[in-house]
């Protein structure tokens, strides 16, 4: 994954902040948001910027086993995530995208914990629980992450109404860290608020545009589609 260089006044965020952004939550060096109250939600968190682009590049193997052009276009979009189940300490949800019209989706795992020691979690390990047997989803227990590794980490930075600033970092890749800017449900049909743009701007500059207005109507259709297909599985 690749990632935009943030500077480096980014990760003590940021005790100076305009009054504009102030007027929202923001992680400070004596401050933590609690992740939680992001995620504890049954409508869908889409995902609206990001300042950095995933390299989707076949490999020559990958060409020829899926027999693809070197071309193929693997670009994300419409990606959003929906809860499964919440505590105050981890969270289970769906990470869904489309793909060429099709839907992947995976089932993320996360831990939450806090960069600063305090008793506010603001932080979250996931993890990919997809190749991991489980009874059922709606049942799923913090004990299969065990078995494999977190891939990423997510730190709330900004929160404000139905938006949310993440700092993304692989755990996998040697990257710099990265932004994400999430919308609640109906919010994403209209831009992001102000002090969530500001802030946005700010602190994570470029700006990769993953949510589109025919995203919604996309998604309904490509989840039909992955309904019929796992029916006749």
């Amino acid at each position: 994954m690749k990632y935009v260089l943030i500077t480096a006044a980014a990760l003590c965020v940021f005790v100076s902040a305009e009054e504009a952004i102030a007027k929202g939550e923001v992680t400070g060096c004596d401050t933590t948001l609690r992740i939680v109250d992001v995620f504890n939600t049954s409508e869908r968190l889409w995902l609206y910027w990001q300042n950095f682009t995933i390299d989707n590049t076949l490999s020559n193997e990958e060409q020829k086993n899926y027999i693809l052009p070197p071309d193929f276009d693997l670009s994300e979009s419409c990606t959003f995530i929906k809860k499964i189940n919440i505590s105050n300490h981890d969270f289970h949800f769906w990470w869904r995208t489309l793909v060429q019209g099709d839907m992947l989706q995976s089932h993320y795992y996360g831990e939450f914990f806090s960069e600063s020691g305090n008793e506010e979690l603001g932080s979250m390990n996931v993890t990919d629980l997809s190749k991991q047997p489980t009874e059922s989803l709606d049942e799923a227990s913090s004990s299969q992450a065990t078995e494999a590794e977190p891939f990423e980490t997510m730190q709330l930075m900004f929160t404000e109404g139905p938006c949310s600033v993440f700092f993304v970092k692989s755990l996998t890749e040697d990257s710099e860290i990265g932004c994400q800017l999430y919308l609640r449900g109906d919010a994403v049909s209209q831009n992001p608020p102000h002090n969530c743009t500001e802030y946005y701007n700010q602190h994570c500059g470029a700006k990769t545009v993953i949510y589109k207005g025919t995203c919604r109507s996309e998604v309904e259709e490509a989840q039909e589609e992955l309904k019929r297909l796992l029916q006749k599985s």
